[in-house]
């Protein structure tokens, strides 16, 4: 009997945690992304970030794609939209929403989007 309210009490507590969203984090496994260029036709922070994150220093703002493998951004989006407003007629709350397109671009005919 003890052995079957240790499996209902670990079930519940399993169940509890993931009805309310948990889910463990961790970290990116970068290996091997330092070599992707990152092409962007604009100087948006999202194309920075990346450029930042996964190429060298050893591009600044390369426009021409010259090394495989590469990201090129197409084009980011931004919207925005009233989600509430109070008593006096000010918005409380927005919804930002940002969409990103993009393409993987593995030689000149392999390409993804």
């Amino acid at each position: 009997m003890k052995k079957i309210s240790t499996y209902v009490l670990i079930l519940f507590s399993s169940l509890a945690l993931t009805s309310c969203g948990y889910q463990l984090r961790g970290s990116i496994d970068a290996i091997g992304l330092d070599n992707v260029t990152i092409i962007s036709s604009n100087r948006s922070n999202i194309s920075k970030i990346l450029k930042q994150k996964f190429s060298s220093d050893r591009q600044s703002d390369i426009t021409n794609i010259s090394k495989y493998p590469a990201i090129e951004i197409i084009r980011i989006t931004r919207d925005k939209r009233q989600l509430s407003v109070n008593s006096s007629g000010r918005v409380d709350e927005y919804e930002i929403t940002k969409v990103l397109d993009y393409q993987f671009i593995f030689t000149d005919k392999n390409k993804v989007a």
